[in-house]
C-alpha cells in the first residue's frame, strides 16, 4: 500500500479513532482488489453513512469554534 504514512500523519495530527478506521477501510479495498472480487470494494451506503454520522457533528464543531 502506496502512502501509509498518510495514516500514521493523521493518526497523529486528525485523531486515531478517525484515522484508523479509513485505514481499515483503505486496506480492505487492496486485499479485495488483489484477489479481484469487485463488488466487495465498493462501500455500502451503510458504511458511507459511518463515515459520515461522525464527521457531520466535528465539522459543526469545528466551524462554531472558529467562529467563537
Amino acid at each position: 500500500m502506496r502512502g501509509i504514512w498518510l495514516y500514521v500523519l493523521a493518526g497523529v495530527f486528525i485523531a486515531i479513532s478517525i484515522a484508523f478506521p479509513i485505514f481499515l477501510i483503505h486496506r480492505e479495498r487492496m486485499l479485495v482488489r488483489r484477489h479481484e472480487s469487485a463488488s466487495a470494494a465498493v462501500l455500502s451506503a451503510t458504511d458511507l453513512l459511518g463515515l459520515a454520522l461522525p464527521a457531520v457533528p466535528m465539522l459543526g464543531y469545528t466551524f462554531a469554534s472558529l467562529a467563537n
